[in-house]
């Protein structure tokens, strides 16, 4: 299977949208073979220290932050994460989105040389 980097980006008040759209991507992809990359803009409820505890069991994720007091926004975060992703496919995924079952293996199967899905 190829692997894939996932980007998430997160904010305040998304510290359990995190934690579901994280279950899920365990639940429903074979997610040892992936990155994860997740950039906290800002925090307000601990999602940083809850993902350093989630990252004890899923070394693959990889978590930035802005430790600056002004939010960098959504586009420049999605544009730093891509930058650092490491795999030819990355998936962007907003912090209140899951996935279904075989995530991975669709995006595979469907995805082509400068395709966008």
């Amino acid at each position: 299977m190829k692997s894939i980097s996932f980007c998430i980006a997160t904010a305040k008040n998304e510290r359990e949208y995190v934690k579901l759209l994280l279950d899920s991507l365990q639940k429903h992809t074979q997610i040892q073979n992936h990155e994860i990359l997740i950039f906290i803009d800002s925090d307000n409820q601990g999602t940083y220290d809850m993902l350093l505890k989630i990252q004890e069991t899923l070394p693959n994720l990889k978590i930035h932050r802005n430790i600056d007091k002004y939010p960098i926004g959504a586009q420049r975060n999605i544009s730093l994460m891509f930058n650092e992703a490491s795999n030819d496919i990355t998936c962007y995924l907003q912090s209140d989105m899951v996935v279904g079952k075989d995530f991975d293996k669709h995006i595979i199967a469907n995805i082509s040389e400068n395709v966008i899905l």
